[in-house]
């Protein structure tokens, strides 16, 4: 009884230290939760819907629209807030699992005409572009194909068209889950 009360101090400080380390990582999960929230409402607007099926359309025909035109500043646009995005996960700031379990599948779906793009930006300004969005791709590729897909209520695999080696079309879908024949179970 005599040492906890000589040691009351120490054993106090220390409750207090771990009380402080459980709240600042609350706190942290906490911001990063209200981060994702904001990512995915910007992510899911109109405006970013249309700029992806530009982009995919670019990537199915490898052209892209004039530069100059609205169609190219809203697909420059799009490319732009999924690069932060990508820097957002590098940061910490918003968890990559978060992001590629609800997106991995449009951003595979992306590369095609993300491609395009960086293509045209190298050739045009001799400097590669979105790199921390081709890395946040590449993980969604792998995290495609590692896991196992989704299946719809008719048993057809639910995978982005990239992975799948199909072209994406022009049908003004967004992308995000296509139903296919899974050419691993030789559908």
């Amino acid at each position: 009884m005599s040492w906890i009360l000589h040691n009351l101090g120490v054993l106090v400080a220390t409750m207090a230290v771990g009380l402080s380390f459980a709240t600042a990582a609350f706190n942290r999960r906490q911001r990063q939760q209200d981060m994702y929230l904001r990512v995915h409402e910007t992510l899911i607007e109109v405006e970013m819907q249309h700029g992806r099926r530009a982009l995919y359309e670019c990537g199915r025909t490898g052209k892209l629209p004039p530069e100059g035109s609205t169609e190219f500043a809203r697909i420059s646009r799009t490319l732009s807030v999924h690069n932060a995005v990508a820097i957002y996960i590098r940061r910490g700031i918003v968890p990559r699992r978060w992001v590629l379990q609800e997106w991995r599948n449009t951003l595979c779906d992306m590369r095609r005409g993300l491609d395009t793009f960086r293509r045209y930006r190298q050739v045009t300004y001799g400097w590669p572009v979105l790199v921390e969005l081709e890395a946040l791709i590449a993980s969604a590729e792998v995290a495609a194909i590692k896991h196992e897909p989704a299946v719809d209520e008719n048993g057809r695999t639910l995978q982005p068209r990239y992975v799948l080696g199909t072209n994406p079309d022009s049908s003004g879908d967004d992308g995000a889950e296509r139903a296919t024949s899974n050419p691993a179970s030789g559908e």
